[in-house]
């Protein structure tokens, strides 16, 4: 195994699952923010991402 691919596997092993956690958080969120950010209109979308960054 290269050095390259050490590193590279080192840092996969070192960040967390993100769609683990995307996921989990969706799950929790309300109906209003899953369906505003499936919606096409991207006045709800911004709405939704800006209420789950908050």
């Amino acid at each position: 195994m290269t050095g390259t691919a050490i590193a590279a596997g080192a840092r996969a092993m070192d960040q967390p699952d993100h769609t683990a956690i995307f996921t989990a958080v969706l799950a929790k969120a309300p109906q209003w923010i899953r369906h505003d950010l499936a919606s096409s209109d991207a006045t709800m979308r911004v709405r939704a991402e800006e209420s789950l960054a908050a």
